[in-house]
């Protein structure tokens, strides 16, 4: 009995710490059942990625991988968690339709990621009620897009070896990038109406004259066929350094403004530096930061620039034929004066032997650049005696068309680039808007409407031609 009695009290106290131990698993697991609860609501919401943790841990897959038992890892990566939702929100557009394919859970966030995507661009452009609207329109228009090969957007052959898949990530992928940097001798082309001939033009280590533009973080394909000529500054915004071709007959000249030369800068003034010379100005560029749209009397003056200097020169040049270009970016330096930050820089460039187009897409659509670059290209092609030297691109088509979708604008724009207008030494900037023309229907011969100016989310070209 004695022995009984004593197997029963054992018994008894050993069924206390398991009791407790069940007791503390509940709590846990009711724990972990709230905050699934809470995650799946907050994405179920919609919540937006920067409602997310913004912790290292949740941007890194590899930290998912490492802490989460092997066992569960698959209904983990099927469950609608905030940190899911966050490493798709850092996929592009085509990669994050693909995912929509996994299981049921990614394909209901799939959308809500684009949705929220699509409105924060449409609202950062400064776009209207009305746009807003035909977002799901937008939305459905772009998703048949992305499932199209962009060869076949511009008419091109999938099996064309001749031009590759994406110009901009080989270019930047190149291991001979950095040591080509320190060159003296920078390859400039300048392409004869036959489009074959190649000129050589030197520069020094340290070229004297030459600008640092940082731009808004994504780097144009023109920039990337020309990888010596940018480097970048960090992860965020891509800096550039504008080295102009050493074309003879070609006449350049760079006026930079601070922020109280800006604010004083008077229409006399202005009128100074754009008369008074034996040769007429028959090109402009000009940026302005995007610390001047911070201030709105900033943003006026960078803005009123561009307009004084159409009026100047349709007022005071016998020849009012001038084109325009340029575009709101983050920061302009001299590489003389790396320390020194400016407001606006604006290039001028004269030549009695000089031309210049300009020209601003307006829409978005791939068929637009592709008609703009080939209708370009072949006036100059059939014109005697002229050369394509120099030729500026600034696009803000919104990361809709660049950096969600970089495989389809690289194709875009480098293969419609290498056919019409092979080796041409291209600057190209990811901008905040451009500052450029709103006529579609200008022609190089047609003098007229060239120096209305307008600040658009488009893309702007500027052409530079020189005759033999």
């Amino acid at each position: 009995m004695d022995k009984k009695g004593k197997s029963k009290n054992s018994k008894q106290s050993n069924s206390g710490p398991k009791e407790k131990n069940n007791a503390s698993k509940g709590k846990k697991n009711s724990k972990k059942q709230k905050t699934n609860k809470k995650n799946d609501e907050a994405v179920g919401d919609g919540a937006s990625v920067a409602d997310l943790s913004d912790s290292a841990e949740s941007r890194n897959l590899a930290y998912v991988i490492t802490h989460v038992d092997h066992r569960t890892f698959g209904e983990f990566l099927s469950q609608p968690t905030p940190i899911i939702f966050k490493i798709l929100s850092y996929l592009p557009h085509g990669d994050l339709q693909n995912c929509a394919r996994v299981c049921r859970n990614w394909q209901s966030l799939v959308p809500t990621i684009l949705e929220k995507r699509f409105s924060y661009e449409w609202f950062y452009a400064g776009s209207s009620a009305t746009d807003l609207k035909c977002l799901p329109e937008r939305f459905a228009k772009f998703s048949q897009e992305i499932k199209i090969a962009p060869q076949l957007i511009l008419g091109f052959e999938p099996t064309e070896a001749k031009f590759p898949t994406c110009s901009t990530c080989l270019a930047l992928n190149r291991p001979d990038a950095e040591k080509q940097k320190g060159q003296k001798q920078e390859r400039c082309r300048c392409i004869k109406n036959d489009f074959e001939k190649i000129y050589q033009s030197a520069f020094p280590k340290t070229p004297a004259g030459s600008f640092r533009i940082t731009s808004y973080g994504v780097i144009s394909s023109y920039l990337g066929q020309f990888h010596t000529l940018y480097t970048t500054e960090d992860n965020d915004f891509n800096q550039t350094t504008l080295l102009f071709p050493n074309c003879e007959g070609l006449e350049i000249s760079s006026h930079l403004f601070r922020q109280v030369e800006l604010n004083n800068l008077t229409k006399h003034a202005l009128t100074k530096i754009l008369t008074g010379h034996d040769h007429a100005v028959k090109a402009v560029l000009i940026y302005v930061t995007d610390s001047s749209l911070s201030n709105y009397s900033l943003m006026n003056n960078g803005y009123s620039l561009a307009k004084h200097t159409a009026s100047i020169l349709r007022q005071k040049q016998k020849t009012p034929a001038v084109s325009m270009g340029g575009g709101v970016v983050k920061k302009i330096r001299d590489t003389m004066k790396p320390n020194v930050s400016y407001q606006a820089a604006m290039f001028i460039f004269r030549g009695a032997k000089v031309s210049a187009y300009s020209t601003v897409i307006k829409e978005k659509e791939a068929s637009e650049i592709a008609t703009t670059i080939k209708n370009v290209s072949e006036k100059i092609k059939s014109m005697p005696g002229r050369k394509l030297c120099f030729m500026t691109e600034c696009i803000d088509r919104q990361s809709l068309y660049v950096s969600d979708n970089m495989d389809l604008v690289c194709n875009l724009e480098s293969r419609t680039l290498n056919r019409f207008l092979p080796g041409i030494p291209i600057f190209g900037f990811w901008s905040a808007g451009e500052i450029g023309f709103t006529t579609h229907d200008e022609t190089l011969e047609n003098e007229e409407g060239r120096v209305k100016v307008a600040h658009t989310f488009a893309t702007s070209f500027l052409f530079l031609i020189l005759e033999d």
